[in-house]
């Protein structure tokens, strides 16, 4: 073939390489809870995990940092995903929510 050689082509996906970004991880299945944080291991992310909603603010109070991705089950023990939410967005307006289920309907 004549001409210049093709560039690169560009992997999928965003890119993430701006710098630290933190997750909080609320699953109250041990199990799920272990492997969805091995799935988020990178180490340009900062990762903290909690079983519960009173758990998980309590987490969210001791991080001095910002906190970019709240990942959390919808159905919790004591408080479900959606009050975490609320709660987390009162002192963290800027976090990002994900909510997760193992429920087939909600």
């Amino acid at each position: 073939m004549d001409g210049p050689p093709l560039p690169e082509p560009k992997k999928a996906g965003a890119s993430t390489e701006k710098g630290s970004e933190t997750i909080l991880l609320v699953e109250d299945q041990a199990a799920v809870r272990a492997f969805t944080n091995a799935a988020l291991a990178t180490p340009r992310l900062s990762r903290h995990r909690s079983a519960g909603g009173e758990e998980a603010i309590a987490v969210a109070g001791r991080h001095p940092g910002e906190i970019h991705l709240l990942l959390t089950d919808v159905v919790l023990p004591g408080m479900n995903g959606k009050e975490l939410s609320e709660r987390l967005k009162v002192p963290r307006p800027d976090v990002k929510v994900l909510f997760t289920s193992g429920y087939p309907r909600m």
